[in-house]
């Protein structure tokens, strides 16, 4: 007997592209400091991935100026992504997502991103 054993059905890796649909980007803070002594943040791509987003819950809290709502989402990424941690921020959509937490799952098969999105309106 020869060849490769798999633990799952070949048909599997076709149908990875319906559990990560989506397609992310993870950024680094190459931020230098300006003339004047202020930092400017400039912002760069660190990796790409095929991803899915969860949400798992929008606050909102109001004050006599304005409103603030923050969406808490988990963004699970295609694979083990070792390098990326809270300093890093990642894009879904043309939106940008601050990175709160990173676990990988006891197979290491995905990487999951806690991200939150706060924003100000009034």
């Amino acid at each position: 007997m020869s060849g490769t054993r798999s633990l799952f059905h070949p048909d599997f890796a076709e149908r990875l592209d319906t559990f990560y649909p989506d397609g992310c980007t993870v950024e680094y803070n190459a931020a230098d400091e300006s003339g004047t002594g202020h930092v400017l943040p400039d912002w760069q791509t660190l990796s790409t991935h095929s991803c899915a987003v969860y949400i798992l819950g929008d606050n909102e809290r109001r004050f006599s100026f304005a409103t603030f709502s923050e969406a808490t989402k988990v963004i699970a990424l295609q694979g083990l992504v070792s390098s990326i941690t809270t300093r890093h921020r990642v894009t879904h959509n043309n939106t940008v997502y601050e990175i709160v937490g990173v676990e990988t799952d006891a197979f290491s098969q995905a990487t999951y991103l806690g991200v939150r999105l706060g924003r100000f309106s009034g």
